[in-house]
C-alpha cells in the first residue's frame, strides 16, 4: 500500500471521507439558511457531489501530485544552510 494503485485507491477513499464530511456540513447549513429565509430547501446533493469531488481530487493528487510526501518534507530554510 506504500507505492502505486493502492497509494491512490487509499487516497481516493481518504478524499471521498473528507468530501462527505464538508458535504454534510453545507448541506445542513444550506437547510438552515433557507429555513431562517422561509424557503424550504433539501440540499443532499451537496453532500454527495463533494464526496464525488473529493475522491477525484485526492486521487489525482496522489497519482500526479507529489502526495503524502509533499507534507513530508522538510523545508530548506536559513537554518539548513
Amino acid at each position: 500500500m506504500d507505492e502505486g494503485f493502492g497509494q491512490v485507491i487509499l487516497a481516493a477513499l481518504l478524499g471521498a471521507f473528507c468530501g462527505l464530511l464538508l458535504g454534510l456540513m453545507m448541506s445542513h447549513l444550506a437547510q438552515y439558511f433557507s429555513f431562517l429565509m422561509g424557503r424550504q430547501v433539501s440540499g443532499h446533493l451537496w453532500t454527495i457531489a463533494s464526496a464525488v469531488l473529493g475522491a477525484v481530487g485526492f486521487a489525482c493528487w496522489a497519482a500526479w501530485g507529489n502526495g503524502a510526501g509533499a507534507s513530508m518534507d522538510t523545508p530548506g530554510g536559513i537554518a539548513e544552510q
